[in-house]
Order: C-alpha cells, then structure tokens, then sequence
C-alpha cells in the first residue's frame, strides 16, 4: 500500500531466480540498521529472499514511511551499469557520517557499497565480489641492470669489503645477478684485505619466478630480441630459438640465434647453443619437421636476416637439427635465383633482387609439400660501393723524440792468407770478450732533415656496412742528429786471432715536428629498394646437401615457389577455411600486409591456392597462388587470424585482426608521423563461408584500447573459454629510419607534451585485449569471466554486470615486434620479444578477491 519510490515493488527486475541453489532465506527483512546524523532519523532494512534495501524514515509528524528502495539487478539510470551484490543480503552497515551503506550478498557473495544521498534516495557506487580478477596485480617487474663482470670469475660476483674484517661474510647478490637479492654467506680467503675487493659465490640455480628475462641480464643478446620461435620433439622436450641483433652497422655487431631447452626441474629455459652469424640480422624464425625420401623426420629451424648493407649470405638460412650431438648444423642458404638458376623474373624479365629485408616468414605444410612465405620490406639488387666523403676529420699530434744507440767492436782479423778483414762484431759479450777503451775520441754527425709521407691504417668507417679504410697521406718532418764514439781496446778472453780493435758508440736522435693527421669519412652505399614483391618457397625433396658437418642430408631445401604481388610486405599468416555447405571444400589463405610505396595504397591482401594450374616460376602446374581479395588498410603492419567457435561469445568463425601503425616510414619527413601519439585504429574482418570473402567488423565504439600507438604485432589465444588479442607495440625500429633521423626522440621524452614530436613518451606500452561478448568487440581486461562466475556461482556474468571493474594491461616492454603464447605445465605465459629489453615472459595469472563465500556479517570502522 506504499506510494511514491517504494509503489509496485512487483515491477522491479530481479535476478534471484538465476541462482540455481535453493533460497534458504525467507521472505521479510534479514537485517536493520539506524542511521544517524542524518537530516532526519531513517532506518535502513535489507532483504535476503528479494535482494533489496529499503529506507524508512520519519516524516514532519513523526510517522515512518517508505522513502526509497533499491533491488539487486535494478538498472542504475543514466549510467550503463546495474545494481549488483545485494542478492541474498544478509548483513549490512553504515558509516558514522551517515554516508556510505555497506551491504554483505550471500548469494552474490559480495559486498555492495551505497550512498545515501542528500534527496534521501539510494546511490548504487561500486560491488566488490568473489572472484573478481584483480588485473593490476600481474607481476611485471623485471630488472634491467647489467652487471659489471669483467675479470670475474663465472658463477661470483665482486664484493667491497668491510675496513672490520671477519671469517665470514653474508651480503646480498647484487642487481642483474640470478636471485638478485637473496644472501650468501661465505669465507674471506686469508689474504683479504679491508676496503678491498672479494668475490662471492652466486647461489644455486633456483626454480624460476616469472616474470623473467631468458637468458638473465649477463649476455650480450638478452637484452635484444626481435622474434621467437618454439617447438617440441617427439620425445616431449621443449625447445625455443631467439633472433637478436642490434641496429649497430658494425661487421660484428651482435647478429645470432640463441637455441635454448626447457628444463622439467627448474622450469626454465637454459641456452645450449648460439648460432653466430656476424653477416646477417636475424629477424624472423620459422621450425618445421620435413620427412626425407628415406622416411626419416628431420627439424629444421629458417632464420631470416634484414639488410645489414653489403653483406653477400642469404637473406633466409636454413639450419638441421643433429639429434646426436643435440644442436643446429648449417644446411643451406634460400637461393635468390630459381630453380634451375635463373635470375630473372619469368613474367617481366627484370633481375631478381639478391637481397631481402626479412620482416616475418611462416611455414605450412599443405598436399605432402612444405612451404615457407616471407614478408619482404626492402631489396638489394647489387652489392654497394665505398665512397669517399667531404667531411674530414682531424687531430694534431705534438711528434715524437727518440734515441738510438748501437755499440759494436771493429776488428781486423785474419784470412789465414796474410791479409786481414774488418769485421764488426755486436755479439762479443757473447763471444766472453772483454775489453776496456781508452783514447777515445767523438766526432758529431751533421744534423739532417727530411719531411716522410706517411699513412695510417686501421680506422673504420661510417654508413650502413663498415669497411677497413686507410686516412689520407699526411708529412711528417724530422732531423736526425747525434755523435760516433771511436776507442782503443783491450781484448781479454778466449784466445782469438782479434786485433787492432776499436769500441764503436753510434748514438743518432730523431727530433719530429708536430704534425695533423686527417681521417676522411667513407660510407658504405648499399641502392636499396622497396619490395614488389613477397616470396613462397617449396621444400625441394630431391637432390641432395652437404651440411656444415660434412654429412650429407637428402633434399636439397629451399627453392622460390612463386613471387606475390605485395610491396613492401610487412607480414603473413597462412590458414585453411572450409567452405560453409562443404566442410571437404578447403580455402587456403595466404594473407600479406602490404604497407605499400607510401601510406596511401597499403592493402591487406588476401591469395588463393589454385592446385594443379600452371605455375610460370616453377615451369610446370604445380599450383600458385593468386589474387583474391583486396582489403584496403593505410599503413598495415601486422596480422592475427583466430576461429571462435563458442557460441556463448555470440561472434563464431574466422576473425581477422589488422594492425596498422606509421612507424616503417624510413625517412626523417616522416619522424613527426613516426612519433605520433595515436595511429590507425585496430581493423577485424570477419569470414563470410557464403561468399567466400572477408567482410569488415565494424567496431561500434572506438576507444583508446583499440588505438595502439607503433602496433607491430598481434596474438589471438584463448584462456578457459576467453577470447584475447596481445599486441605487440613499438616506434625507432631498426632500419625504419634514415641516417639523419634523431632516434634520440624514441628514448627520452622532457615532457608530455604529446602535440611535440620530441616530447612523446619514449616507447609506447604493448596491451592485452578481451573480447567482450555483451559489445561484441575487443577492449580493455574484464575483471569477473563466465568460466570464474560460473564455478563460484553456477551462471555467467549478468550481460550489464560485465563491464563491473574493467581495467586496462599494459606491459612495458620497450620496443616490442612480437607476442607469443606458451603453455607450460598448465601455466600460461605470455612472451613478448622486444629490440630494447630481450625476450620477456610473464604468467598470464591474476590474484582474484576471494573470502566473500558465504559471506554473513559485515562491519565498518568508519
């Protein structure tokens, strides 16, 4: 019979019934609380069976009467969100101020936090509940101190010491150290001395903690990766390869592919071999397992290189796995001509080019054969040349002074003829000769001078591939003075046919002006090119090689399948799609990001494989790939494809995701564009089975989570029946800029002043993204999932309960190219290969709120 808020109370919506246990709680008020310094005396109930709380307060006569009353699972108004946690309230308090209602939900196990507001009506703030994924609390602190280890024994580290010496000392590992942090104990050795230096022995190996750095901070490589590659063999070890090169144009800059195995004990991965390989970049990995014409499973581990400028290898090298000796050897380069040699371009005639900027290569095995696609970014069509710049650079040198003297005994001995000859001896102290002078006399030598030509060796020059030059000539001009001391001897000793002997002291001294050496600047210069074109290889089975070992391998590897039409390919990906009325009618895709000559005609483009149509690069009908679709995307960079087959997330089949980001841009015109704070929104696509085509996703709302900032790469996996997409985020990559480009601008920002190029924030942070059912689109982490809600309370997550608590993950991962996703004894973990900080890994693991469960009594302190 109330009127007003509390009329009908029939007609508010209510979610008790969507709990499958029984309501034990019956029907009525389950508790009561008064509120005081209140504008006027209320009292607050609550009800378990109808989750709801109402307020009765005195009215003007004194008389209680129903002001207000809130259900759990009303709509809160003008705000996407609803009242939650007061299903099954069984306990509720209040502030001392009269201001906040906490209320205790048995069956929401939870607890929901109301304001009482100054028009006497109830305020819906926020609901706390059991397994809630507290998404901050991700551990992400890995440190990047390098420690100093020159003349340090492996497995200790410097220690200071103390001036009050004892036996023993207890200190912790320093910084950059494996279990840095942890104490050890050990004995000073006897001739320690105070305020020396001691070494101290690390620990043990120790399981590892996530989250880590493979490969620690004590390599060269670790703190450099540009991609990540894993597989396992047939005996169920698990192994990964990690690309590193750094940018440096030195001929030995750091370019290897460390081979690490997993170790079942410490859970970690522990390097067991580096591949060297100073003439190339590593960029991008590929294993595949090939089985040999004599039925014997080989794995093989394709390594492509981007441009270091001049070198001659092949841009993609191809390495055997020895099962014996349990480590790579060298198998083949990829050929730059095809097969039978040729180096042209069957349907146009031009040359092939003889190098390539490997950007990312994948691998498929598809009718018996085995397959390898690159994304291609630049070219070489010859080696370059040195030349000679204008600048000079010089230094001024003050000359050097110098003596030399000689002393020598001048005899006449005889030829045993009558005649005597003079010989000077600078042996004799060997010959036990003796002698004192006497009568000597000194005669200075004129002062000559002379200006010599000279040319230095062994300085290196600038550019892209550094060679060993010389400087230019430079004089030098010197006078020569000294003086000739001739004595009379004494010979005593051995008995010898000397005679007439005379002590000789030539002393002549070298007096060198100062003189200016000037060291020209050379340069490397290396015609590159944008890419035309992307590649398809073929696993050529026949023939033979002879690896590195000297063993000889069956098959001779690697062969150009066909050319695709995509400039300036920046990645690939390779998937079969059925058709929709016929599951044996296959779709295979290869899909290229083609950034384009310039940031106007990028396109996503989308190949078919014909089989048994002639193929003009291998001359016969092999099958080739051709044209499909075109999807147009300005300045495309990476590419993720997934299945959803779920049908609880309301979107299944095939979704293709689209990065894009200004970042390749190679010239200094672009370093505003670069530097940017947004780029182009993540682009989905969506397979149509019915015609055969992608259809865009459109995106209902576009917020910041779908605006990654230097987007380089994209990872779809699934986690207990959750969609995620990684990306993968950067600016400054590696040979994205030209000489004259101020990097200095990707590294350090003064300010955050985003409207300035140089005050953009260093490195943008790489994320993780959740597909959200109830919006049907990707965006920022839900806190509570329906495989969570589910176990704890038997039902999904109420659609308008869904965005309760979502929160953003971001990872500081420096300038990160890749995600990858492993799974390792049931723990999932997230490794993001990055140029500036090495191959990270984290455990895609959160703490949840828990104590809530069978919640009964509630109180506050304030």
């Amino acid at each position: 019979g109330e009127s007003g808020r509390c009329a009908d109370v029939q007609q508010v919506p209510r979610r008790l019934d969507d709990y499958p246990q029984p309501q034990m709680v019956p029907a009525g008020w389950s508790g009561l609380t008064v509120g005081s310094n209140m504008s006027r005396p209320c009292v607050f109930a609550i009800s378990a069976a109808r989750g709801a709380i109402a307020a009765m307060c005195f009215n003007e006569d004194a008389e209680l009467e129903c002001v207000d009353i809130m259900f759990d699972g009303q709509e809160v108004e003008a705000d996407d969100r609803v009242v939650d946690g007061l299903a099954g309230a069984v306990a509720l308090t209040i502030s001392s101020d009269s201001s906040s209602i906490y209320v205790a939900g048995l069956y929401d196990q939870a607890v929901a936090l109301l304001a009482w507001s100054q028009d006497d009506t109830f305020v819906f703030v926020d609901r706390i509940k059991q397994g809630e994924r507290l998404i901050h609390t991700l551990h992400m602190e890995i440190d990047d101190t390098v420690p100093e280890q020159q003349d340090t024994p492996p497995g200790f580290f410097k220690v200071q010491l103390p001036l009050d010496l004892s036996k023993t000392m207890t200190v912790p590992i320093p910084a950059g150290y494996p279990q840095a942090g942890s104490m050890v104990s050990f004995r000073l050795e006897p001739t320690a001395q105070p305020g020396g230096m001691a070494y101290a022995p690390l620990l043990p190996p120790a399981p590892i903690k996530y989250p880590t750095r493979v490969g620690g901070n004590m390599r060269n490589w670790s703190l450099n990766a540009r991609d990540t590659e894993h597989w396992t063999l047939h005996d169920g070890t698990r192994y990964m390869a990690i690309a590193s090169s750094n940018p440096s144009w030195h001929p030995d800059g750091l370019a290897l592919v460390a081979v690490l195995v997993w170790d079942e004990v410490l859970k970690r991965f522990d390097v067991i071999q580096h591949l060297e390989m100073h003439e190339m970049a590593p960029s991008a990995l590929a294993s595949f397992e090939v089985k040999d014409m004599t039925g014997t499973n080989w794995r093989y581990l394709a390594v492509g290189s981007t441009l270091r400028h001049g070198d001659v290898d092949a841009s993609i090298n191809v390495y055997r796995w020895n099962p014996s000796l349990k480590h790579f050897v060298f198998h083949h380069g990829a050929p730059a001509t095809l097969a039978g040699g040729h180096p042209n371009h069957p349907l146009t005639g031009r040359p092939l080019p003889l190098k390539l900027n490997i950007q990312k290569i994948v691998h498929w095995e598809m009718d018996g054969n085995h397959y390898l696609a690159a994304a291609v970014s630049r070219v070489v069509f010859k080696v370059g040349f040195l030349d000679e710049q204008r600048s000079v650079s010089c230094e001024g040198r003050p000359g050097e002074d110098r003596c030399v003297t000689n002393v020598s005994l001048v005899c006449r001995v005889s030829n045993n003829d009558g005649s005597y000859v003079n010989v000077t001896h600078y042996d004799w102290q060997q010959k036990n000769l003796f002698h004192s002078t006497a009568n000597c006399t000194r005669q200075d030598s004129a002062k000559v001078c002379q200006t010599e030509t000279r040319i230095e060796d062994g300085k290196t020059s600038t550019g892209f591939r550094p060679h060993i030059v010389s400087t230019y000539p430079f004089d030098v001009a010197s006078c020569v003075t000294g003086s000739d001391t001739r004595c009379n001897t004494n010979i005593t000793g051995p008995s010898s046919l000397f005679g007439n002997c005379t002590h000789v002291n030539v002393t002549r001294c070298t007096d060198e002006e100062p003189y200016t050496v000037c060291v020209p600047h050379y340069k490397w210069f290396t015609e590159t090119y944008t890419s035309q074109s992307a590649y398809v290889y073929r696993w050529n089975n026949y023939g033979s090689t002879v690896l590195e070992d000297g063993q000889v391998g069956h098959g001779s590897g690697l062969q150009i399948f066909q050319l695709l039409d995509a400039p300036r390919s920046m990645d690939v990906v390779f998937e079969v799609l059925e058709e929709e009325d016929d599951s044996s009618a296959l779709h295979r895709l290869l899909i290229l990001a083609s950034f384009g000559e310039t940031s106007a005609d990028g396109n996503v483009i989308v190949m078919r494989f014909d089989r048994a149509t002639y193929n003009p690069y291998m001359r016969s009908n092999v099958g080739r790939f051709s044209l499909m679709q075109q999807l147009p995307c300005s300045d495309p960079t990476a590419l993720a494809l997934h299945t959803i087959t779920d049908s609880r997330l309301g979107l299944v089949g095939t979704l293709l995701g689209v990065a894009s980001s200004s970042a390749p841009l190679a010239t200094t015109a672009a370093q505003t564009k670069l530097l940017q704070q947004y780029t182009s929104t993540l682009l989905f696509y969506t397979w149509n089975a019915t015609v055969d085509r992608f259809d865009p996703y459109v995106v209902s709302v576009v917020g910041d989570s779908l605006v990654p900032r230097g987007a380089m790469g994209l990872t779809f996996f699934e986690v207990s029946g959750e969609v995620y997409l990684a990306v993968a985020q950067g600016v400054c990559f590696a040979g994205q800029h030209d000489d004259s480009f101020d990097a200095a601008v990707c590294e350090h920002s003064t300010t955050n002043d985003t409207n300035s190029p140089h005050d953009v924030a260093a490195q943008p942070m790489s994320r993780v993204l959740q597909f959200n059912r109830v919006e049907q689109e990707f965006g920022e982490m839900l806190a509570l999932t329906d495989a969570s809600n589910m176990a704890v309370r038997g039902v999904n997550v109420a659609d308008l309960e869904i965005h309760e608590h979502q929160q953003a993950l971001r990872f500081a991962c420096g300038r990160t190219n890749e995600w990858e996703v492993l799974v390792v004894d049931g723990r999932v973990l997230l490794l993001a290969a990055s140029e500036t900080r090495g191959v990270l890994i984290y455990e895609f693991d959160f703490d949840h709120v828990v104590g809530l469960a069978g919640i009964s009594a509630i109180a506050s302190n304030g």
